[in-house]
């Protein structure tokens, strides 16, 4: 197969002696050079529209109009009557600041004919929509993750286009970005060319709707290149707009506002401070036990596999315990830090004087060096050799620590075993990650383990086996895990967790309270069925007899 490096290469070479191509053109060439039979339209376009700063278009880029045709940057294509010669363009296209205008002058999007949507809306998202209307189409959709939350906002996209409405959607990654353009392509029947952020620079507001990272729209709202164009605003993973800087893709002039999330909340006050006043309310939520009652989601069962610490490490994390006691209690008693953990954090994260800042840093620290030790325990790591014939008979295991390093060491451990296991982690370059879900989709790749990279926002290919052997006590993140392996399965099969626990820490279920707020909550609540073992007596064969009796995997 023919790299992306290289078709671009001989994209190059057709286009200095051939400029004017539209892209099935092109892509027709391309095979002819590269021999290489199996490639059209679909391997040419990303690289097209991706690199601004190599290829520009003319024409306008939607259904019923004729295709455009592609140049390079730098190249002067012949002149025809109705068209002037054009200068010397710049490497990269700025968008020029546009005139101010108020709501009755402005200009309507370019009229596109849409198909029918493909898919039929599941009950819970008519629901949705219907008390999104309700609430003066203004609110927040909180679903659980793997039930169709995208789709929500598709089908609302769809209504505006016909309507000759224009929609603004802001995601807060790159990643994200893709993933919407190749479903809002794929549903909507038309190629998505307003685009903003992951190497897109090109904001066309004839077009019905525009994509955009919230970085690149936050640069065209703080230049006034956008700002009343849009009737619908939606914000996917919404709760990650409350930052000082992320609120402002928050475009206060469009008065339609959706917001998605699996878990609208935060670690600080901007939930209430920002984002409610914005978005008014959560009109819907969707959660496990009825997506599951629905078969929206996936069964799912839970164990959890109680081990020590070393000597060392004990000693270690209590004595970090200590030190945040102490740093917390000067910060409360003696700068007037307030008592609630959850607010005391928010506290901690905001500015401060050269005394509260040494108090802050050794809590972080301390706080960072514990989760380190719990994350990289040797005794925990062990336990995961004791279970890999379950991994090795899963479809595909996540596996969760909260480091890079831990999550370096735990696959150089378990690519000993007869399966293949990769690291995944914000180090690695976006080529690097998709080559990895390649592989794991594929099935030449049995394991990830993952940092937080895969917490929110990214569509991790089918998997029915969560191992976690370290987080955060935040449910939310919790939440976001159980979804990447939730989504509904075509056999009708479900899913295992596995929670490798520290005994006598506050990864202990013992330790724990009935409180909603604990991250174990969702599981013990959500479960079909919960088992806890302690590692020493840890036998494999009965845990699968176990998973296999509950219907959750077929036995072979």
């Amino acid at each position: 197969m023919t790299t992306e490096s290289e078709i671009k290469r001989i994209i190059v070479q057709i286009l200095t002696k051939e400029p004017g191509l539209v892209c099935k053109e092109i892509a027709r060439r391309v095979r002819e050079i590269s021999g290489d039979s199996s490639i059209r339209k679909k391997h040419c376009n990303p690289i097209l529209y991706r690199d601004s700063t190599l290829f520009r278009y003319e024409g306008v880029a939607a259904a019923g109009e004729p295709p455009p045709r592609w140049y390079l940057r730098e190249d002067i294509s012949p002149i025809t009557p109705d068209r002037k010669k054009p200068k010397k363009k710049p490497l990269k296209k700025k968008i020029a600041p546009k005139k101010k205008a108020s709501n009755k002058q402005r200009e309507k999007p370019k009229a596109i004919k849409v198909p029918k949507l493909s898919k039929q809306l599941y009950t819970w998202q008519k629901k949705a929509i219907e008390k999104w209307n309700k609430a003066c189409c203004s609110g927040v959709v909180e679903a659980v993750t793997g039930t169709g939350k995208t789709f929500v906002g598709i089908w609302l996209m769809h209504k505006y286009i016909q309507e000759q409405k224009r929609c603004l959607v802001i995601v807060p990654t790159q990643v994200l970005l893709r993933q919407w353009k190749e479903e809002i392509e794929t549903e909507l029947g038309f190629e998505l060319t307003s685009l903003v952020g992951a190497g897109y620079q090109q904001l066309d507001l004839h077009q019905p709707i525009t994509l955009g990272v919230v970085n690149s729209v936050v640069k065209l709202q703080q230049t006034g290149q956008i700002d009343d164009e849009f009737d619908l605003i939606i914000a996917d993973e919404c709760h990650r707009y409350g930052s000082k800087r992320n609120k402002l893709a928050l475009l206060k002039k469009t008065k339609d506002r959706l917001g998605l999330t699996a878990t609208f909340e935060r670690s600080d006050d901007f939930v209430d401070e920002v984002l409610i006043p914005y978005f008014k309310k959560v009109c819907f939520k969707y959660q496990f036990k009825q997506a599951r009652k629905d078969g929206v989601i996936a069964r799912f069962i839970s164990l959890s596999i109680g081990t020590n610490l070393t000597v060392d490490d004990r000693e270690t994390f209590d004595s970090c315990g200590k030190a945040m006691r102490q740093a917390r209690d000067k910060l409360i008693q003696e700068h007037g830090y307030p008592a609630e953990f959850k607010k005391f954090l928010t506290r901690v994260q905001r500015s401060k004087n050269i005394v509260e800042g040494v108090l802050c840093q050794k809590f972080f620290g301390s706080m960072q060096l514990r989760r380190k030790i719990l994350s990289e325990s040797p005794l925990k790591i062990s336990v995961l050799q004791k279970i890999q014939d379950i991994i090795k008979s899963s479809w595909g295991t996540l596996v969760y620590c909260e480091s890079i390093e831990s999550a370096e060491i735990i696959a150089g451990i378990l690519r000993k075993f007869d399966f293949e296991t990769e690291p995944y982690h914000s180090k690695l370059k976006e080529r690097e990650k998709e080559e990895i879900f390649t592989r794991f989709r594929n099935g030449d790749t049995k394991c990830i383990v993952a940092v937080r990279t895969l917490d929110e926002g990214v569509n991790v290919p089918e998997a029915n086996c969560a191992i976690i052997v370290a987080a955060s006590k935040q449910r939310r993140q919790m939440i976001q895990r159980m979804g990447r392996i939730l989504r509904k399965k075509h056999d009708g099969t479900g899913s295992v967790f596995i929670h490798i626990y520290a005994r006598n820490t506050g990864e202990d279920p013992s330790d724990d309270s009935s409180s909603d707020e604990y991250y174990l909550s969702v599981l013990r609540k959500e479960a079909e069925s919960r088992k806890i073992v302690d590692s020493e007596k840890l036998d494999c064969s009965e845990i699968s007899q176990w998973i296999y009796k509950n219907q959750i995997w077929l036995s072979e």
